[in-house]
């Protein structure tokens, strides 16, 4: 595994993160 590959998956990580965090806020205030 390349050290750019592994950066690769922590943006992906990053990214679902980001969403999951915008879900809760949706569910937070609906």
């Amino acid at each position: 595994m390349t050290a750019q590959h592994r950066s690769h998956i922590k943006r992906e990580d990053a990214s679902w993160f980001v969403l999951t965090v915008n879900i809760i806020v949706l569910v937070w205030f609906f």
